[in-house]
């Protein structure tokens, strides 16, 4: 029986949200997609690690057997009319949300669409699709996310030959202050058409204010498909609060977190929600919409050369002061290689550092310094509508949020590291941290839903969080005790030193005291050697392993370029040593089932 008609009859595709919890829907769809298309042997069953509840398990094996035990001579179930795959690869949420919308304005105009994250299917599963619409952010220097890198790595080799002459579209997310501006969406359109794969529209590649480019693009695609159908009304839900429409909150509590003498500065920020109507769960972040700082605004403006009272007109806004556009409206801090490029037309030196060959020259000339910084080593003469053009639109900061809706009813919390550098601060982490109690924030609800608790509370949990990485794990921690859940739950956490900056020590260590919690810690400054999570990680390798054959989800938050690969890579090493098997594979397989979850930037 073909695994579709399956994953149909299973009712996959339209069982309401709480028969089935995410991750047990995304883990059944690939088990069924990886089935084989006979079974000579019998009936299929779930593996014993399947992360299923015991009821829903035993539904599921009954379901299977009885499918599959079929009398012969039955008549063949129908052929599968090929579907439109909308595929998606997100790290923070984005790309999910554009799938949704994309898979619901193609059924609205009456296509058969199936919605995936990438993770979930293979090339091979792609072969003889209707066509295949691929929606991809960029994580990192140009890397796949997460959630695509089974997917990407699967496109390498010989699965990769099943795409050929697939009809397919690539829009690509990312943003062009970055180097590798949308690497992953280029990457992927790249080699779908190098394996012969058939390209329905030009890739598109979408900077943060994205609505313009994704409306422009999803208007095009319907007639690509070869449909001209006018879509229906969307009847789908929509939040309450966006990016385009956001909460202005009262911010209630503005505490430093840090103990005095320290060198950081990491601070607890308290939103009130109250009559707001304003959702969240545990694993989702905050979006907050910054303001520039007045002074950095002022000082700009003297460099520019430029009117602060002078009239302008940003695109959706009414007119405005040139200095009010800059405080609320325009990205002033960061600078983008368009600007580079623009302001080496008048300077040599400049020209020199942008040449390929001086790459990590530029980058470290750039460490530290903000446009303002710039403009006083290359100072420029540009019209008003030069830098209207150069200035980004100000976008929103996202934050793990650090609290739990049924610990902290009315409010969401936040823990920030406040970026400061010289006279120089970091655009929202300063917005946030200067500001006073009752000052009011724009905030919205970014969801994430990658980065969930097991819905089976009996399931143990090893979160590691350096940092502010611990944030979203406060918030595990909470939900947890509110729920009464029995799984265990393990803690790393680390910082520089225990006596300044052991965020929510007495919290986490009230956690330990009543059993709530296993705690390890790694203060890296405390010892002549530095000690960080990933050696405690593999200090307690033995007991790590224990936990993941228990069945116990493995989540990682906080740094991505150095912390998240040096866990990840002690955490094969501990699989290899203590389980004596094919870490690889291991960690695959932890992935599919949705048990490694990574919340990092």
């Amino acid at each position: 029986m073909p695994t579709a008609t399956l994953s149909r009859l299973l009712g996959l595709d339209t069982l309401p949200a709480p028969v089935l919890a995410e991750e047990e829907r995304h883990y059944l769809q690939g088990f069924l997609l990886g089935l084989d298309q006979a079974h000579a042997e019998g009936a299929p069953s779930l593996p014993a690690n399947a992360p299923l509840a015991a009821s829903r398990r035993l539904f599921v094996d009954g379901l299977l057997a009885g499918l599959f035990a079929q009398p012969a001579g039955l008549p063949a179930a129908p052929a599968e009319v090929p579907r439109h795959q909308v595929l998606w690869a997100s790290q923070t949420g984005n790309s999910e949300a554009l799938a949704q919308r994309c898979a619901t304005h193609l059924r609205n105009a009456g296509l058969e669409v199936q919605l995936s994250c990438m993770e979930a299917v293979s090339p091979r599963q792609l072969r003889g699709a209707a066509s295949v619409v691929l929606i991809a952010s960029t994580f990192g220097d140009g890397d796949a996310p997460d959630s695509a890198m089974a997917f990407w790595q699967a496109l390498q080799g010989e699965e990769g030959a099943h795409c050929a002459e697939v009809p397919y579209t690539v829009l690509a997310l990312g943003d062009s202050s970055y180097g590798q501006f949308c690497g992953f969406g280029r990457k992927l359109d790249q080699r779908l058409a190098e394996l012969g794969a058939r390209r329905l529209l030009p890739r598109v590649d979408c900077e943060p204010d994205l609505d313009e480019a994704f409306a422009t693009w999803l208007d095009a695609l319907l007639p690509a498909l070869g449909s001209a159908a006018a879509p229906l009304p969307v009847s789908e839900a929509v939040a309450s609060y966006s990016k385009q429409q956001p909460w202005s909150a009262t911010l209630l509590e503005n505490r430093l977190l840090n103990g005095p003498g320290a060198s950081k500065e990491t601070r607890q920020l308290v939103f009130d929600l109250a009559g707001s109507g304003f959702t969240y769960a545990v694993g989702d972040a905050l979006g907050v919409w910054p303001r520039n700082c007045p002074a950095l605004v002022e000082e700009l403006l003297a460099v520019m050369q430029l009117d602060g009272q002078a009239q302008v007109q940003l695109k959706g806004q009414p007119v405005m002061p040139l200095a009010e556009a800059m405080e609320s409206h325009l990205e002033i801090a960061k600078v983008t290689p368009q600007q580079l490029q623009c302001f080496s037309q008048q300077a040599a030196d400049l020209q020199r550092l942008l040449q390929p060959a001086c790459k990590s020259q530029l980058q470290d000339w750039l460490w530290g310094r903000q446009l303002v910084d710039v403009l006083h080593a290359f100072p420029q003469v540009l019209p008003l509508a030069t830098w209207l053009e150069l200035l980004k639109p100000l976008q929103p900061r996202l934050y793990s949020i650090s609290s739990s809706p049924l610990a902290h009813p009315d409010q969401v919390h936040l823990t920030v590291s406040t970026v400061r550098y010289g006279e120089r601060k970091g655009v929202c982490s300063s917005f946030l941290a200067d500001r006073g109690q009752a000052v009011k924030v724009e905030i919205f609800p970014q969801v994430s839903k990658h980065f969930r608790l097991p819905e089976d509370d009996t399931v143990p949990v090893i979160m590691v969080g350096p940092g502010t990485g611990v944030a979203p794990f406060r918030a595990f921690l909470e939900e947890r005790e509110a729920r009464g859940a029995k799984g265990a739950n393990w803690l790393f956490f680390g910082e520089q030193y225990a006596a300044t900056d052991f965020y929510y020590q007495e919290q986490l260590q009230a956690w330990q005291a009543s059993g709530h919690l296993r705690l390890d810690t790694a203060f890296s400054r405390d010892q002549a050697e530095k000690i960080y999570v990933q050696q405690r990680l593999r200090e307690q390798g033995a007991q790590v392993w224990q936990w993941l054959q228990a069945g116990a989800y493995f989540y990682v938050c906080g740094d991505a370029q150095r912390m998240a690969r040096d866990v990840d890579a002690a955490l094969r090493e501990v699989i290899a040593e203590h389980g004596r098997v094919d870490a690889d594979a291991y960690m695959d397989n932890l992935s599919k089932a949705r048990r490694y979850r990574r919340d990092v930037y």
